[in-house]
């Protein structure tokens, strides 16, 4: 799918892309690292609420703990807007890039979103990465063997899987823009 095709696929599920986000001050995780969410556990202070795949009520259930969290942990700003990953590539050249987003009245992340696959792979099945713009917190869905999860991980700059996972990426050989954005990030949680 071409990122055009994307773009209108997550206006169906309720988002409205406003413009790609420069995470170069490191105040925001990069999204490289951000993927790697659902390995933190309760020391990163990860919130969960999972939903069973046996639940007719799933996609309400799952669209309100999102919005639990979501209010919870402060993930949009004052105007509504929070940073959303999504691939600008497609395919298996999948490259992800953090926008500027925010929902419209008829949002739905878990059915229609993940229905298109644009938020997850299916109907129920969500997968996705989302971040406030001062970085402050990390919310993410992803599903299971039985059930989907929402997630929150606040001050994501401290939790050790993704300080771990930054690390890891420096080892890597990143460009010099890629390894001053991992620096000045693993900057922001080493006090």
């Amino acid at each position: 799918m071409d990122f055009s095709e994307r773009l209108r696929r997550l206006s169906s599920a309720g988002i409205e892309v406003i413009e790609l986000f420069s995470a170069d001050d490191g105040r925001v995780t990069p999204v490289s690292v951000a993927s790697a969410v659902t390995s933190c556990g309760a020391d990163s202070g990860r919130v969960d609420r999972a939903i069973d795949d046996a639940d007719p009520d799933r996609i309400v259930e799952g669209n309100a703990a999102w919005a639990e969290l979501a209010q919870q942990f402060s993930l949009s700003g004052s105007d509504g807007t929070f940073l959303l990953a999504i691939d600008t590539a497609g395919g298996e050249d999948s490259s992800y890039e953090w926008f500027r987003v925010r929902l419209t009245d008829q949002w739905d992340l878990m059915g229609r979103g993940a229905a298109e696959g644009v938020l997850g792979g299916g109907w129920g099945i969500p997968e996705f990465r989302m971040h406030s713009l001062d970085g402050e917190v990390l919310l993410a869905a992803s599903w299971y063997e039985t059930c989907f999860s929402v997630l929150a991980v606040p001050r994501p700059y401290r939790a050790a899987v993704l300080r771990g996972e930054a690390e890891y990426l420096l080892t890597r050989r990143p460009s010099a823009g890629r390894e001053a954005l991992l620096r000045r990030w693993l900057a922001r949680g080493a006090g």
